[in-house]
This record gives C-alpha cells, sequence and structure tokens, in this order.
C-alpha cells in the first residue's frame, strides 16, 4: 500500500464501463473500473478490489463520475493529513 497513492474505484457493469475512457494513473492516483456482472457476488468482488489496491484511500466512484482538479486536491489534503496523523500516533512516538 502505497502511502501517498488515492485509488479511485469506478462501480458499474461491464457493458456501461466498456464505453468510457479510463484515465491514466500515475504516481498520486489509481484507476480500477469494477465491472461487475450478474453472477458475481458484489461484495466479494468489492472486497478483492480494495484488497488488490494500492492506495492509502479509496475513493468509489458511479460511472462518468471522475474527480475535478478541485476535489482531487481535496482529496490529497485529507490523504496527507490522514498520513502526517498516522505519524505522530504514539505507535510511532520515540
Amino acid at each position: 500500500m502505497s502511502q501517498g497513492l488515492v485509488t479511485y474505484i469506478v462501480l458499474g457493469s461491464e457493458e456501461r464501463l466498456k464505453t468510457l475512457k479510463c484515465p491514466v494513473s500515475n504516481k498520486d492516483e489509481e484507476y480500477i473500473f469494477a465491472n461487475f456482472s450478474n453472477n458475481i457476488s458484489y461484495e466479494k468482488k468489492l472486497d478483492e478490489l480494495v484488497t488488490n489496491s494500492s492506495g492509502s484511500l479509496i475513493v468509489f466512484l458511479p460511472p462518468s463520475a471522475f474527480p475535478n482538479l478541485k476535489a482531487k486536491n481535496a482529496l490529497k489534503k485529507i490523504r496527507s493529513e490522514e498520513h502526517t496523523s498516522e505519524l505522530q500516533s504514539p505507535m510511532y512516538l520515540v
């Protein structure tokens, strides 16, 4: 799990998601399309996606609702504050 990475999991059917262009992942953000079909357990699929994601902050998105720059900056701030508070926890203090 990368401390600085935000993972966006885009939820939708395989039919719906195949019409979308996936944004390019980079060092700050990772995009994963959750292709749901009728014969799969949604809970199992979501658990698998979250477990295999690399981000320290995971955001679920409906199809076609990719975050704009303002939203991305807000998420980066949340991620940064979360990481700072983790480092200040008694477990990390000497």
